[in-house]
């Protein structure tokens, strides 16, 4: 759990993915919130309990928002995975001591707001605890009109609109899409959109899934990190379906292709063409054993080579190579050889 916390503040905390969580969940997608006004606050407060001992509580991520030097709101962001019945009394207890702390500011004349937001990353079921400080008490009859209430603002990420998703403009859509498509058992098709925080995104998602096809080699963590995070986001799951499925085409076109024009043109041009069509089949077990039976032999060994390829160029983040080499001879030549070096 803590290493959930973790990636999901490492991500929100940036001011630009912060601004576009508050723009589209308070303003309804309006850039009211620029990242440039905000600031960072002190997640930490202290209180102290009945026997007078001090206490410390953290939020997540809390920022101010600033025009200029005059304070708007503080603004503050709480992850949850799972459900807490006393969410109430947690915010509550969080904007209190904000509050407090303007009240303790010299020459204070007037107070800003507090806004908390509980984004809920569970797939499994809606929030369904309490979202007032009502329902968290237990009121004596006749007592209800004089115990004032409490409401929080909790989101449920994977059941938001999809006009609601489309208006965010950093990352955190795909981390939403991710939510979403697990809470439907779908597969995750991944982005074409170019996005910041590459790296936290994947990390984020990692954790989240329990999967490592969203691991990040150290090269590639290497090259975003000199990149500042700014690439394409390619998601592995929708470059593999498009790899398996013209892998699949072309091993069943080249199988046939490859024993003819093998034959015909002896082991050597044929190793050349099988590459160039994904029918290298028959090249080093051929020599052995014949251009017949070499060439079956060769298939297998054709598919392997090309299925290593496709795999180190996504390894890379050379998802575009792939599809392009499943339609270019030549092109598919070209990487085979840099692949042999």
């Amino acid at each position: 759990m803590a290493e959930k916390d973790i990636a999901e503040k490492n991500l929100e905390s940036y001011n630009d993915v912060f601004a576009d969580i508050v723009n589209v969940l308070i303003f309804g997608g309006k850039r009211i919130v620029k990242e440039k006004d905000l600031t960072d606050a002190k997640p930490v407060s202290e209180y102290n309990n009945e026997a007078g001992k001090k206490h410390y509580q953290e939020r997540d991520v809390v920022k101010y928002w600033n025009n200029g030097e005059i304070r708007l709101s503080m603004l503050g962001i709480e992850n949850q995975t799972k459900k807490d019945k006393f969410m109430p009394l947690r915010v509550m207890s969080y904007d209190a001591a904000a509050y407090r702390s303007q009240l303790l500011e010299k020459g204070i004349k007037q107070c800003y707001p507090i806004i908390t937001l509980v984004l809920y990353f569970d797939t499994s079921r809606k929030w369904e605890e309490n979202t007032s400080l009502k329902e968290v008490l237990s009121i004596p009859h006749g007592m209800e009109d004089f115990v004032n209430d409490y409401k929080i603002h909790v989101i449920n990420l994977a059941w938001l609109e999809t006009e609601t998703v489309v208006k965010f403009k950093t990352g955190f859509r795909e981390v939403i899409e991710y939510l979403q498509a697990s809470r439907k058992g779908e597969p995750f098709n991944g982005s074409r959109r170019k996005v910041d925080h590459i790296i936290e995104i994947f990390n984020l998602l990692r954790v989240l899934s329990g999967s490592d096809r969203y691991v990040l080699s150290e090269e590639q963590i290497d090259e975003l990190t000199d990149a500042k995070g700014g690439r394409k986001m390619y998601v592995d799951l929708v470059m593999k379906k498009r790899f398996l499925d013209a892998q699949s085409r072309g091993f069943a076109k080249g199988r046939m292709e490859g024993r003819r024009e093998g034959m015909k043109e002896g082991r050597e041009e044929g190793r050349v063409k099988g590459r160039e069509e994904g029918r290298e089949e028959g090249r080093v077990e051929g020599r052995i054993e014949g251009k017949k039976e070499g060439r079956s032999e060769g298939i297998n060994e054709g598919i392997k080579s090309i299925t290593d390829l496709f795999a180190k160029l996504f390894s890379l983040g050379r998802a575009e190579d792939v599809e392009k080499a499943s339609n270019d001879k030549e092109y598919l030549k070209k990487l085979m050889e840099e692949y042999q070096k």
